[in-house]
């Protein structure tokens, strides 16, 4: 490991901006599907000198050299063997989904009978995921055992994303579900969708939709990017539009086209800003936040129907 190449020394020290810590710990987890480090690490001068980022380059190490353990990068394996320090022929978790045996069809590998989804209105009798198949504990089941009444919040786009960061028990585990334009969770790792969590509903998606997903600063785009929007091969996801802006008033599948642009991105970190007034001051707090738009736009991009 080495440290990430340092900013430049004009930019601001994080003891001169930060308040000393209260309580017990607060311990973030942030997973960004898909954004690989050398690709951040190449992009670093060409970001403000003051930020998150540039805290990052003061404080953070940096692994120039770090090799999976296992052949598939999927997100359920990626995500199981980060909270559990395991692989996957360890963890028992090999892939995202797997083939039922009596249907032929591919289902996801977290499905369990016992289980249900749980939305904002109630249980529903649709089959819900669970971890079943894991077979080591995750850090939030360690921290669950050693101080039960520890906060456990965990935050994602996609259920792979956000139950190994909960854990097998109570965890108030959501993610959005673009079937119902909702988060929703499991009866495995919740009874009833948290109350604080309501205000994120289907209406508040659909107006942070209204507005077209377009360039904050196009002068800093159009100065820096490697090439022009838009590419031979690149298909029109969703009907979502090769080109900025891109309308999801016009996408043929909204919801799906909402999942893949960095407004559902912040709307997880809407939902992990209500959970920390949550939190017990006396005890610790696991907060997992998985950021998949980044991850969806790379998946589907060249694919012909999402």
């Amino acid at each position: 490991e080495s440290r990430i190449p340092p900013a430049p020394s004009s930019a601001p020290t994080a003891t001169a901006t930060l308040a000393p810590a209260k309580g017990a710990p607060v311990v973030v987890a942030l997973v960004v599907d898909q954004l690989a480090a050398w690709e951040a690490a190449e992009r670093f001068d060409d970001l403000p000198k003051t930020g998150g980022f540039a805290r990052l380059r003061r404080e953070g190490t940096y692994a120039r050299d770090m090799r999976y353990a296992h052949a598939v990068t999927e997100t359920a394996a990626g995500h199981s063997s980060l909270f559990t320090g395991s692989p996957p022929y360890r963890s028992g978790i090999v892939a995202n989904e797997l083939v039922d045996p009596k249907t032929r069809e591919r289902v996801s590998s977290l499905l369990d009978p016992g289980a249900h989804v749980v939305t904002a209105q109630g249980a529903t009798d649709e089959e819900g995921i669970a971890l079943p198949g894991l077979e080591v504990d995750t850090i939030a089941d360690v921290l669950r055992k050693r101080r039960p009444h520890a906060t456990i919040v965990a935050r994602s786009l996609q259920d792979h994303g956000a139950v190994f960061a909960g854990g097998r028990h109570q965890a108030a585990s959501l993610w959005y579900d673009p079937a119902r334009d909702a988060f929703v969770t499991s009866s495995a790792f919740e009874p009833a969708f948290p109350s604080w969590a309501r205000f994120l509903d289907t209406a508040a998606l659909e107006k942070m939709r209204e507005t077209p997903w377009t360039l904050l600063d196009p002068v800093f785009v159009s100065s820096h990017a490697r090439q022009a929007d838009a590419q031979p091969g690149e298909s029109d996801v969703f009907g979502f539009g090769k080109t900025f802006p891109h309308s999801f008033q016009s996408a043929k599948k909204p919801t799906k086209a909402f999942r893949a642009s960095p407004r559902a991105d912040e709307a997880v970190l809407r939902l992990a800003e209500a959970a920390l007034d949550q939190r017990r001051p006396s005890e610790p707090m696991l907060l997992g936040v998985s950021l998949s738009g980044f991850g969806t736009a790379g998946m589907v991009g060249t694919s012909r129907d999402g």
